[in-house]
């Protein structure tokens, strides 16, 4: 009759720990799923950043190169226009003919070219020299896929992810050794056997609760910076 019982103890003892082994084992492939998630989520916003910061640098290559061709085009207008203003007032009548010629039918070609430089004013330094920066930055501002674009925030949600990753990899390491835990108490007798039983399922409690708790916290610093 003892016997029966003892059977029928170690029994439910091993259908215990079999239980408590399949739960821990989903929640281990639920945790390695969440990890290797975060790291995706992170490989993709670097990618991401990556993306838009090369972007970036184009459209500001492009810009420089607008302003130092319309800088180019108006240094060609102040000397084409010294070259007028010297045939007007050279007292020839063909070289004055030449020059009213030229300053009706090239120079406002010209000055189309220069943009800004040749027509507005507040591109010229106190120098008398183009301000470059000035107009660079106008373009800048008139730019409106520059403004779309911050690799900077791709690069720090990369990093958020990661450091999420990281908190979530302890957690899946916790999961895994109170799996090994549970997989001692099946082979255990006894009184180690319940030892290794309540150390397995301590230590799946405190994991699960760091994950929770991991959860909880990423996600409000989300909420915070959305």
């Amino acid at each position: 009759m003892e016997d029966n019982q003892e059977l029928k103890g170690g029994s439910r003892g091993e259908l215990l720990i079999a239980i408590a082994m399949a739960v821990v084992l989903v929640a281990t492939a639920l945790a390695g799923w969440r990890t290797s998630d975060l790291g995706s989520r992170a490989s993709d916003a670097e990618r991401q950043g990556l993306i838009e910061a090369i972007k970036a640098e184009d459209l500001i290559n492009v810009d420089w190169r607008q302003t130092y061709e319309e800088a180019t085009h108006a240094q060609r207008l102040l000397v084409t226009a010294a070259e007028v203003e010297a045939l007007e007032a050279s007292g020839d009548l063909a070289s004055e003919a030449q020059g009213a010629s030229i300053r009706a039918y090239l120079l406002p070609s010209m000055a189309l070219l220069a943009g800004p430089f040749g027509t507005d004013p507040t591109y010229a330094a106190a120098d008398g020299s183009l301000d470059l920066a000035a107009r660079f930055n106008d373009l800048q501002a008139q730019n409106s896929g520059l403004a779309d674009l911050d690799p900077e925030a791709e690069f720090l949600l990369a990093d958020r992810y990661h450091a999420e990753q990281r908190w979530h990899v302890v957690g899946a390491v916790l999961l895994a050794t109170s799996l090994f835990w549970l997989g001692l108490a099946e082979i255990m007798r006894d009184r180690l056997r319940i030892v290794s039983l309540v150390a397995g399922l301590t230590i799946f409690l405190f994991g699960l609760a760091w994950l929770g708790t991991s959860e909880m916290v990423w996600a409000l610093l989300r909420l915070a910076d959305a």
